[in-house]
């Protein structure tokens, strides 16, 4: 029985890939990068602001906005399978400062704030795994 089992998984690794790389993407789309667009400049500002951490204070709407537009569009992405390495390299970097902005106003990345550090996982595991089999950049020759 436990054989059976192993080998029903084995067979199917790649619907556990496309598993990850849909779910990792309708979380960065539907429960943080809509939801950050539609907030506006007043929160692309707030959210642009954790910029200051790494010596850039200009122009925090404008970094705002990419990070939603990164969270938004690079969860779309992973969700369709196309583009999938250069979004999780983006969204790999989003995760990073908001990781650099938990330490420094709370000093913990624990409870809630792990939330970045686990997605950040997830997508390096993308960005070396690649869109995997069943995806739009494999039936557009884009990568695996």
């Amino acid at each position: 029985m436990t054989h059976a089992v192993l080998t029903f998984f084995e067979r199917h690794a790649e619907s556990g890939h496309l598993i990850l790389r849909v779910g990792l993407g309708f979380t960065s789309l539907f429960l943080r990068g809509i939801w950050q667009l539609a907030g506006g400049p007043e929160r692309w500002e707030q959210m642009g602001g954790a910029m200051a951490y790494f010596g850039i204070t200009f122009a925090p709407v404008f970094w705002g906005l990419l990070a939603s537009l990164a969270e938004a569009v690079g969860g779309l992405c992973l969700m369709i399978g196309l583009f999938v390495r250069p979004a999780a390299a983006i969204l790999i970097v989003t995760m990073f400062v908001i990781c650099v902005y938990h330490l420094n106003n709370s000093g913990t990345l624990l409870m809630a704030r792990a939330h970045a550090v686990e997605l950040g996982i997830g997508y390096m595991a993308l960005l070396f795994m690649g869109a995997g089999k069943y995806s739009l950049d494999r039936k557009f020759g884009l990568g695996s």
